[in-house]
């Protein structure tokens, strides 16, 4: 891996409750980004960030890890954190680390206590946010039940930036449902038509060959 100057790297942290799929999300971007030759998985116990011989055992995350990721010449430390609410220290202390909270959130399950928590840890951080709804080829997925419920607790500030293309078996990907509109230039001021101009409608004198209404003294 090349030496990245400090403009070009970014720090991500995965947050959210346990089995929610942060370790695959890591792993996945690992792998399509090319850093990584196989896609590991849980049951396999082969992924990079799982990589304690407890962890393969419980088959759930107990540390803190980092998964480089380059992509587009910028280099992207994704901070894989545990879910489950004994490990919290970890998730404060990769929170803290980070540039960039991205919530991961289950497409069937939706917004747990353990969202709540971590979203609590980053919003006290001031930490900008993204929510990934994830594990959309699971049975009974419904991006629209879990999208309505993560309006309600916080507003309609959460806005989807994707939508889903199917779902379940149907699921093949997403497209992107809304872009940021380029900055217009603003328009050069145009100069003022002179007075003498044929299209500005000129106020007549009154015509003073007209008597006055006013009776005159003599």
């Amino acid at each position: 891996m090349k030496v990245y100057a400090t403009e070009d790297i970014r720090s991500v942290v995965l947050v959210g409750p346990g089995s929610v799929g942060k370790t695959m999300f890591a792993e996945a971007a690992l792998y399509e980004s090319g850093g990584s030759t196989r896609l590991g998985t849980i049951q396999d116990q082969n992924t990079v960030s799982d990589y304690d011989e407890d962890e393969h055992k419980r088959k759930f995350s107990l540390n803190l890890s980092i998964v480089p990721v380059e992509w587009e010449g910028r280099k992207i430390n994704l901070i894989d954190t545990p879910g489950y609410a004994d490990f919290i220290s970890e998730v404060i202390c990769g929170a803290n680390a980070a540039d960039l909270a991205l919530v991961v959130v289950d497409a069937v399950s939706g917004p747990e206590v353990g969202t709540d928590r971590t979203w609590s840890i980053t919003e006290k951080l001031g930490l900008p946010k993204m929510i990934v709804i994830n594990r959309m080829d699971r049975e009974n997925a419904d991006f629209g039940n879990v999208l309505a419920q993560l309006q309600a607790r916080w507003g309609h500030r959460v806005m989807p930036l994707q939508l889903p293309i199917g779902a379940h078996d149907s699921f093949r990907g997403s497209w992107i449902s809304c872009t940021c509109a380029p900055t217009r230039a603003k328009r050069p001021k145009r100069p003022r038509s002179p007075r003498t101009s044929p299209n500005r409608r000129r106020r007549c004198a009154p015509n003073s060959s007209k008597a006055s209404s006013k009776p005159m003294k003599s």
